[in-house]
């Protein structure tokens, strides 16, 4: 008898992040495109997260992720982070480390 996988609830709100060319450019084709994909997945609500710092800042000096964590701690509902690659969020493996470490707490 074969038994389906155990699927997880990490209900219907997601944060997305995406790196953007202008600190204005909050509905950028990129974020609209991911609460395209955040809705397909079944998520109803969405955050957006639009950042123009460099992928190779050290997490303390990263303000975006700084307001992602803020968020994420504000908003417990909230337990999916979606973005189009993980280099997104850092390009300094132990930076994306610790990101990883912090997302999976």
């Amino acid at each position: 008898m074969m038994t389906s996988a155990k699927k997880h609830n990490f209900g219907d709100s997601a944060v997305i992040v995406a790196r953007v060319s202008t600190p204005q450019q909050t509905e950028s084709p990129q974020i609209q495109d991911l609460r395209e994909y955040a809705q397909g997945l079944g998520y109803k609500n969405s955050q957006a997260f639009g950042t123009t710092e460099s992928g190779f800042l050290e997490l303390d000096d990263k303000q975006g992720w700084n307001l992602v964590v803020d968020f994420f701690e504000a908003h417990p509902e909230y337990k999916t982070l979606i973005c189009t690659e993980l280099s997104r969020l850092s390009r300094i493996k132990s930076t994306l480390m610790l990101i990883e470490e912090y997302l999976l707490k």
